[in-house]
């Protein structure tokens, strides 16, 4: 923690402590730009949760399937009673994963019952149409297309679903390419939840604003005056950082 300076109405303690989320927010908005160690953690989790749902490594996929998933796909998987401090942390990041993830459908070679494919793919079975007359349900998204095309079988998944879950999968978008389905991350502008994509988007979940007002708010002319001298080339290290620390009230001093 940083010390500030004594406050505008001498109401208090003239030392006033500058918070962990002050300085953990980006400089052009008034902080440090120190990177939150919780969120941090959180990050290396997600992108280790997202390197087994696109098996990145087939070995270490097979493995946490074999034991913690046997019988379900990853993104149904559950957090059975496991001393693995992994696992528990992945169970635990991987809401974060499953929200903001789609299937990317190419050949539809996913399955329909424990992918992201759709938008009510979640409780995908709470939309089923009983009585079921279709002899044989469906196990992959081409299972739903016409013979030889990719296009919706309208007729069959009126059968199988209700009109709400019908009006979604007919809604869903497929691409022309031959290969296999992707999963893509949806923050992301390359559709990929690399370590740098996965920290901006978990670091803005939890952003803190600042305030205007009181010991610890900053004016938008002071703003304006320390992002300049952020930008500063010539301006050395030091003078930043004690420029910051002006303006922050966060000196070691009581006046």
């Amino acid at each position: 923690f940083w010390w500030a300076g004594v406050q505008e109405d001498n109401s208090s303690s003239p030392f006033h402590f500058r918070s962990w989320n002050d300085i953990c927010m980006a400089k052009k908005d008034g902080g440090l730009g120190v990177r939150d160690l919780f969120t941090v953690n959180r990050n290396l989790i997600l992108h280790a949760a997202w390197n087994i749902a696109t098996g990145k490594n087939p070995f270490l996929s097979k493995i946490l399937k074999a034991k913690y998933f046997p019988t379900t796909s990853f993104w149904l998987a559950g957090n059975p009673s496991t001393k693995s401090a992994f696992w528990s942390s992945i169970t635990q990041i991987k809401n974060v994963l499953v929200n903001n993830c789609t299937i990317q459908i190419h050949n539809g070679d996913s399955s329909v019952w424990s992918a992201p494919w759709c938008h009510v793919w979640k409780d995908i079975h709470s939309h089923l149409k009983f009585p079921i007359t279709v002899p044989n349900l469906p196990q992959t998204i081409s299972d739903l297309w016409l013979p030889n095309t990719r296009t919706w079988n309208n007729a069959l998944i009126s059968q199988i679903f209700d009109n709400t879950a019908t009006s979604n999968i007919t809604q869903t978008p497929v691409v022309a390419a031959d290969s296999p389905d992707i999963l893509r991350w949806k923050p992301g502008k390359k559709g990929s939840c690399t370590t740098k994509e996965a920290f901006k988007f978990l670091n803005q979940q939890f952003q803190a604003q600042i305030t205007t007002q009181g010991a610890r708010g900053i004016t938008q002319q002071a703003l304006h005056i320390l992002q300049r001298a952020w930008k500063h080339k010539k301006i050395p290290p030091c003078i930043k950082t004690f420029t910051w620390r002006l303006i922050r009230r966060a000196l070691a001093t009581g006046v």
